[in-house]
């Protein structure tokens, strides 16, 4: 049974109050429109300086690097701020059953999936988009190489993605559930 809360997101009932309230709302669709008008940025970035380096390394290689990182090490609902001010032991959480259950759904194949899609999905969009902006640019691209702006704008581009994957993840995720029963 689907109990809906505050912030307009389906969450099942027996995650109800088990699941920080912060995780909860990285999965409203208000959020993801934040994150995607934030996206913004780092094309803005991009166009300070229309470099070819840039364009192609940072939308390209920035989207990608959450998907790494989120399949090293997965997603942990209960280990963030938002978990420590509700008082939830993240080292207790192995030990409570539903919540060690909701665990394992960041650690399954299809979330792995989810993830590496959603950030090649958003490398090519990205690129794509970064491709359009430098073609409308009336001067030339500038080729010279400059480590600092390529990691300053890779990095843009990296905490965009991971909102966003997380965001889907999540969402995913309070989808599933009902299933791993």
């Amino acid at each position: 049974m689907l109990c809906s809360v505050e912030n307009r997101v389906e969450l099942p009932g027996d995650l109800r109050g088990r699941v920080p309230r912060l995780i909860v709302s990285y999965a409203d669709r208000a959020t993801l429109f934040t994150f995607c008008v934030v996206a913004i940025g780092p094309f803005l970035l991009l166009t300070l300086r229309h470099n070819g380096w840039l364009y192609s390394i940072a939308s390209a290689i920035g989207p990608l690097l959450p998907s790494v990182f989120r399949t090293i090490r997965p997603f942990n609902p209960y280990r963030n701020l938002g978990a420590r001010f509700e008082g939830i032991d993240a080292t207790a959480v192995g030990r409570m059953p539903i919540e060690a259950r909701f665990l394992q759904l960041f650690t399954s194949r299809p979330a792995t999936s989810l993830i590496w899609w959603t950030g090649m999905l958003m490398a090519v969009a990205g690129s794509a988009v970064s491709l359009a902006i430098a073609s409308f640019r009336s001067r030339p691209l500038d080729w010279s190489f400059n480590l600092s702006d390529v990691v300053i704008a890779t990095m843009a581009f990296v905490i965009v993605s991971a909102n966003i994957q997380l965001h889907f993840l999540l969402r995913w995720a309070f989808r599933e559930w009902p299933k791993m029963r």
